[in-house]
Formats: C-alpha cells, structure tokens, sequence
C-alpha cells in the first residue's frame, strides 16, 4: 500500500491475499485490525478508513465472512465435524461465539 487517499490496487489485492491465507493458516497468530494495518504500514484508524471506503465494509467484519464461508465449505464436506472444533480451527475464540456469527 502507497499510504496515500487510496491503497494502491496491487497493493491492495496482495493485502487481500494474505488475510486469505492467514485465515487457511492453522497456526498463525489472531488476525486482528492491528496486526492488518501494520502488515499494511499503517495505523489502525487510517487503514480502517481506507479499508471500508474501498469494500464498504469493515476489515473485521470482511475477516469474520471469509471465515465463515471457509467453515461452510469445511462442514459440508467433513458432516461429522463437532462445532467447538471447528469454531476453533475457523479463528473464533469460542463456540458460542461462532455460533453467533454464523446467524
């Protein structure tokens, strides 16, 4: 990201890219708006702004669909799954609050 109004758009589709692949990543650390926007260059406030003027929608709340829709497609093809796993394995900190989310 150039740091200027808008991100640059290669900028922002590698940025896009790799909250992708650190929502598939079993282990990676919580992915939080502080840790996007450093991973941006920028201050939480400014790449919030930013963020939800190119998407309409919050940075959080564009995290919280992805996962849902990774955890859709993981339930449809594992039936068996238990929910609290994969709550879990999806980011989320609880079963419940999964279960909220996906309302």
């Amino acid at each position: 990201m150039d740091g200027t109004t808008q991100p640059a758009p290669e900028g922002f589709d590698a940025l896009l890219a790799w909250i992708e692949a650190e929502i598939a990543a079993p282990d990676a650390a919580p992915l939080t708006l502080q840790r996007i926007a450093a991973h941006a260059g920028l201050s939480p406030y400014h790449f919030s702004r930013l963020f939800t003027a190119r998407t309409g929608r919050s940075v959080m709340l564009h995290v919280r669909q992805r996962r849902l829709s990774a955890a859709a497609r993981r339930l449809a093809g594992e039936p068996g799954l238990k929910l609290a796993n994969l709550a879990f394995d999806s980011g989320f900190e609880s079963q419940e609050a999964f279960t909220r989310a996906f309302r």
